[in-house]
């Protein structure tokens, strides 16, 4: 029997990558930056054929965040969805991305998810570099956490927000004492091959990775997310990269100076190191806090009660080889800074 073939042109369809914004009453930089700067990644998004879905999930938001992110959700760009998740209250910035991410990935041709902040701003080119560099990495290199170079934007209270030149956050560096810091912030640097994370307030992470050890422990509701992904990604052999020219903008918060921010992400500092440090340094780590109030604004009993607070939440180490675990802490964990 002879078989006739006909020739069939195979059309390869756009790739698509979902962006997970969590916002909770940022409607003016949602409006006036974020979402704005995200239209303008359309046409670098056409030429290099990937579609792109903005997941914007909104924290019982009491300003006018509503009405902005209902109004984008209208917009028709060729290739560029907005669609909205609306929470009657405050999750949490963990519980809303994770979520983000789990609607993602109800798709199973996503092999990559985005998350940004709504106080951010991305270069046209920004997820386009990031995809790219995923494109050039080979699969046995395990990478995982891909990572933005982002600068600060400056936000007067009144006026058009600016970008600078001046680093933010190219990427985390991880300390003995569990302290984690913005690589770049300050002139403070750190080489390629030890910072340990990426920043979540523009990443680029894959699916595999996500899917092998899991997502951000909701527990920590928000700040030491990163770390807290990172240890896990880092104790299944995950690595990161910070990717050249994936570029943008993120607002200097001071937030976490509040007296109720500032006993989260204590607390969850004191939780990071409980759970991923080898057991044998974390008398150095707890000691090296305490001493450290000094250096961070943190006064001691403060810092007690972080520790008493992290120990009700803690339910055991991740399982890891103890060589596996001390090896990371050796080559990540870097001296307490002065």
């Amino acid at each position: 029997m002879t078989f006739i073939t006909s020739k069939v042109k195979v059309i390869k369809l756009p790739e698509i990558i979902p962006i997970v914004i969590v916002n909770w009453n940022a409607a003016r930089l949602l409006k006036e930056v974020c979402l704005k700067s995200i239209v303008g990644m359309d046409e670098p998004l056409r030429v290099n054929g990937i579609k792109a879905r903005v997941i914007v999930i909104d924290n019982g938001s009491s300003d006018n965040s509503f009405r902005v992110i209902n109004n984008f959700t209208k917009r028709r760009d060729s290739n560029i969805k907005f669609e909205a998740i609306w929470q009657a209250d405050d999750l949490g910035f963990v519980r809303s991305t994770n979520l983000g991410i789990k609607l993602a990935f109800e798709d199973p041709a996503v092999n990559f998810v985005a998350t940004l902040n709504p106080d951010t701003k991305v270069h046209p080119d920004w997820l386009v570099n990031l995809v790219q560099r995923t494109k050039e990495t080979k699969k046995k290199e395990k990478i995982g956490m891909f990572a933005s170079e982002i600068d600060i934007l400056e936000v007067p209270k009144h006026g058009i927000p600016k970008t600078t030149d001046e680093p933010f956050n190219y990427g985390h560096s991880y300390h003995q004492d569990g302290a984690c810091y913005d690589v770049g912030f300050g002139g403070f640097k750190v080489d390629q091959e030890k910072r340990f994370c990426h920043c979540h307030a523009g990443a680029l992470l894959k699916r595999e990775m996500l899917e092998e050890c899991g997502l951000i422990d909701e527990v920590y509701f928000g700040w030491y997310d990163c770390p807290n992904l990172g240890w896990k990604a880092r104790l299944k052999g995950w690595k990161f990269e910070l990717v050249e020219g994936a570029k943008m903008w993120h607002r200097k918060s001071e937030a976490r100076r509040r007296p109720e921010i500032r006993g989260i992400v204590e607390r969850n500092r004191i939780l990071t190191i409980l759970r991923f440090m080898p057991l044998d340094k974390q008398p150095l780590a707890i000691g090296e806090y305490l001493n450290g109030f000094r250096r961070d604004g943190t006064n001691y009993n403060e810092k007690m009660h972080a520790i008493k607070e992290a120990k009700k939440l803690f339910r055991g180490q991740y399982p890891a080889d103890p060589i596996v675990r001390s090896n990371i802490y050796d080559t990540y964990c870097r001296p307490p800074r002065e």
